[in-house]
């Protein structure tokens, strides 16, 4: 287990192709959860046979474009797209930030979360990433520890450890939302495009 600790602690790194940064939060076997700012339009990373989500944390959204292809990256809403395709983003609006989640195919598989309460269990040889969106986290662990993670922390657990989490609304804001990532070996046929 690690955290919670703030994401704003993480060096910040430049993407593979210079074109932004990101703070990675954590990685292991075949995966990576990062943050990444996005302040202009830019091209994407390439990372060859993978399979990219990413949900807009803060921001408009971004529209990401290769030829005719297209996939609209939106604020609170878990989109899934091939990571070896050399998309352009562009911004939707005011700059953002994106919490993206990176598979190598046939290694490794990701399941992502959204809501004010969420409950899951990593898998053996697997672990979970969650981060409180614009609120606190109350979270319970297995083992009964238990504790609050506040706005701008992640927190890591594996081993098959059980992790239920809970918003704590902001009295400034109201909305308050968890994003818990799921990372699994992969198994067989998974992760295809």
């Amino acid at each position: 287990m690690k955290g919670p600790f703030p994401i704003h602690s993480i060096p910040s790194q430049p993407w593979k192709n210079q074109a932004g940064t990101t703070r990675q939060i954590a990685s292991g076997q075949g995966w990576r959860v990062s943050v990444a700012a996005v302040g202009a339009d830019a091209p994407f990373s390439v990372f060859r046979n993978t399979r990219r989500q990413s949900i807009v944390i803060e921001g408009d959204g971004i529209q990401l474009r290769c030829g005719d292809r297209s996939v609209e990256l939106l604020p609170h809403v878990v989109s899934g797209y091939a990571g070896d395709i050399e998309w352009q983003g562009h911004l939707r609006g005011r700059p953002a930030t994106v919490l993206n989640v990176i598979c190598e195919k046939d290694v490794a598989e990701a399941e992502i979360f959204v809501g004010r309460a969420v409950e899951v269990c990593a898998d053996r040889q697997g672990a979970i990433v969650a981060l409180p969106i614009c609120c606190s986290m109350s979270y319970v662990l297995e083992s009964g520890e238990a504790g609050v993670a506040s706005r701008g922390t992640a927190f890591v657990c594996d081993d098959r450890e059980f992790m239920a989490c809970h918003a704590v609304a902001e009295w400034t804001t109201g909305i308050g939302y968890i994003i818990a990532v799921r990372l699994t070996p992969a198994t067989n046929g998974a992760q295809g495009d």
